[in-house]
């Protein structure tokens, strides 16, 4: 049950990671720099000498610089302050859940481990196992299950709340951005304002051990 339980969480946390970084490089892609290089072509070929088409260029990289929150505004750069902390949560996501993996790679080869001893000493006609070894087994797995899923559960959870507040800030500036585009990423990075939702008075984070 705690297993599926920190396994559910984790998939809840990939999807909402996945969906961002998705998002943002769709926009980045096909928002940005598709539009701006369309509306670049266009004005080259209309353009009737070199000073129209070094004008064009110009707003071009303007354009972007705008859109991707690489201009010198005070929004943008607050925006991208929060975007990189966003990232970071995401690695240390990914680092954290490797961690988990092993752990629970670690106890499956030693359950593994258990049922074939069982199994070859069965076959030799000896009794699988004694009533001391199945204690045993039976305190290590739940020791497992009580101390590491406990432990890895807490971290997702305190990494969870973390990355949905830095999310939720990110989403409110980035909404109040003056340019355009950059409010439609806000409304496709939060299309049902799942993020714009109180949270329950009553909802606790567990404390770190």
């Amino acid at each position: 049950e705690g297993l599926q339980s920190i396994l559910y969480r984790c998939q809840i946390m990939t999807s909402t990671m996945v969906h961002f970084i998705s998002q943002l490089q769709y926009y980045i892609t096909f928002e940005v720099m598709e539009c701006c290089w369309a509306s670049l072509e266009k004005q080259v070929q209309e353009a009737e000498d070199l000073d129209q088409i070094i004008v064009a260029h110009n707003d071009f990289l303007r354009k972007i610089a705008a859109q991707c929150l690489l201009d010198d505004s005070d929004d943008s750069k607050e925006i991208l302050v929060d975007l990189r902390a966003l990232f970071n949560q995401i690695l240390e996501f990914q680092q954290k859940l490797s961690v988990f993996f092993t752990d629970c790679l670690k106890d499956a080869a030693l359950r593994q481990a258990f049922d074939t001893q069982l199994e070859k000493r069965t076959l030799k006609g000896e009794w699988g196992t004694s009533s001391k070894e199945v204690d045993a087994e039976e305190e290590r797995r739940t020791q497992f299950i009580v101390t590491c899923i406990g432990y890895h559960e807490r971290r997702f959870v305190v990494l969870q709340e973390a990355y949905e507040e830095m999310l939720k800030e990110f989403l409110k500036r980035l909404g109040q951005h003056r340019e355009q585009r950059l409010q439609f990423l806000c409304f496709r990075l939060d299309f049902n304002e799942y993020y714009q939702q109180p949270v329950p008075s009553n909802t606790t984070v567990p404390k770190m051990p």
